[in-house]
Parts: C-alpha cells; structure tokens; sequence
C-alpha cells in the first residue's frame, strides 16, 4: 500500500516537471531569436502558447492516468491501458462508436481549426502589409481617370 501510494506521487511528481519542462521549452522557442522576425508569432505569442500548453497537459495527463493504473496492477502496461480507454464505446445501428473515434474526430478538427486560423492571421498580415494600396495609390488613379476623360 506505502509502495503504490509512493509511486502515484512519484509519478505526479514526475508529470508536473514534465508539463513545466515542455511549457519552458514552448516559451523558449516562441521567444527565441528566429521566430521575431515573424509577426504573427509576436502578436499572438500568448494565444499560441495557451493552445499548445492545454494539448500538453492533457497529453501529460493521459500518460500519467495509464502509467498509475499500471503501478495499481489494474492492466499490465500502458498500452494495454490507452487500448481499453480507446476502445470503450456504444453501438448506434449498426455503427461501433468509440472514444478513440471521437477522440481522433475532435483531433481532425482541432488541427483543421490551427491550420485555419494560421492560414488566416498570415493572409492578414501579408494582405495588410504588402496588398492594401495605400491612400495616395486611390488618389493617383482617381486623378488618372479624371485626366482620362478629361477633367482637371
């Protein structure tokens, strides 16, 4: 009982430095030298340090949840912990629904919502730095097309 009660901590322990490790490790490389040229990483440094640093903890988490169910001998190993988690599911019709599926179906679209929100913070940034005519580029071609059909 002392024993699983000294490898639980142990293990929370472990988990904890690990989530703080891989959040240092984030903000290193968020604030490292090479990505301050970009502006979309500066502007929305803590929105993309938020959104990582919930995936890492959860994935902390799951690891740490199977690898205590391993040390309380309730499966033999870790993999055999995430299998039974994944597998667990009901049938609607004729289809099997399981976690895993949900799992992998809210995965396809979370990325699909990063990819969109990168593509569209670096289309904004692009389309406002280098596509948006600037004022004097309205008034020239206003003036043009006065000369044009003969106006002053």
């Amino acid at each position: 009982m002392f024993d699983g009660l000294i490898q639980t901590l142990s293990l929370i322990l472990i988990a904890w430095i690990l989530v703080l490790f891989l959040k240092g490790c984030l903000e290193s490389v968020l604030y490292s030298h090479g990505l301050q040229k970009f502006d979309i990483v500066l502007k929305n440094r803590s929105s993309i340090q938020s959104k990582r640093i919930f995936v890492i903890s959860v994935l902390v988490i799951g690891m740490l949840v199977a690898e205590v169910l391993v040390r309380w001998n309730v499966f033999p190993n870790a993999d055999d912990a995430f299998a039974k988690f994944f597998s667990y599911g009901m049938i609607i019709g004729q289809k099997e629904i399981t976690v895993g599926l949900v799992l992998a179906a809210g995965l396809v679209i979370y990325c699909s919502f990063i990819v969109s929100w990168t593509l569209q913070m670096t289309i904004l940034a692009g389309a406002h730095r280098f596509w948006m005519p600037s004022a004097t580029f309205f008034r020239e071609a206003l003036s043009t097309s006065s000369m044009a059909r003969g106006e002053k």
